[in-house]
């Protein structure tokens, strides 16, 4: 099991489950570490020493390449597939009940990893505090309410996904529609479908839809 103050490493597609599992992670006291799903072994290694993960939360799409990383990770002590039956049996036997963890506004929550563009990824700690804070600065002046629907395809595990689209929107009672895999055709057909109201894009991708 999970003790408060655990790193617990999140491996897996952008998706609802996804976000299940951080806020199960944050929500028990552990420390979620976010990992990108574009990783190849070597980053991964690297990241996982450097997190002090003791369990990872993964999909079966990564396991030939963590069957070749997890042999030289001694400090990870259980790895769980959200696919596979060891997982689906640690829900089964779960409590809907709230953790009884007492939880302060600075005790950590998230690491996210800075993308190494001037040298080695650095691990960024974010607390309680800051992730509920961060989101009102971030989305000064854009108005969301209950009533709207934000468009997303931006993964959680960069800054932007995880503090302005999920902590924003939730903050806010917005509806997320998450969308897998970005593809222009595949965010235009979704406003199309759920009417959003509100989206969110990286420049690129934005430069990529032709608006």
């Amino acid at each position: 099991g999970m003790e408060k103050g655990n790193h617990v490493a999140i491996l897996m597609s952008h998706s609802p489950e996804w976000v299940i599992n951080y806020f199960a992670v944050i929500k028990a006291g552990g420390v979620a570490v976010l990992l990108s799903s574009m990783l190849k072994a070597p980053e991964l290694n690297s990241l996982l020493r450097d997190s002090d993960a003791k369990i990872l939360l993964t999909e079966k799409k990564f396991s030939q390449m963590l069957s070749a990383v997890l042999p030289g990770i001694p400090l990870l002590r259980q790895v769980l597939e959200v696919e596979g039956d060891s997982y689906k049996i640690m829900v089964a036997g779960s409590s809907a009940a709230s953790p009884d963890v007492d939880i302060d506004d600075e005790d950590e929550a998230t690491i996210m990893y800075t993308s190494g563009v001037l040298g080695k990824q650095k691990g960024v700690v974010h607390t309680h505090a800051s992730l509920l804070g961060t989101p009102d600065i971030v989305s000064a002046g854009i108005r969301r309410g209950r009533e709207d629907m934000v468009i997303d395809p931006v993964s959680f595990f960069y800054l932007l996904g995880l503090s302005e689209v999920l902590f924003g929107s939730l903050i806010k009672g917005c509806t997320v529609v998450i969308i897998p895999h970005f593809t222009p055709r595949a965010v235009l057909e979704a406003i199309e479908r759920e009417r959003g109201s509100g989206r969110v894009y990286q420049g690129s991708s934005f430069c990529r839809l032709n608006l």
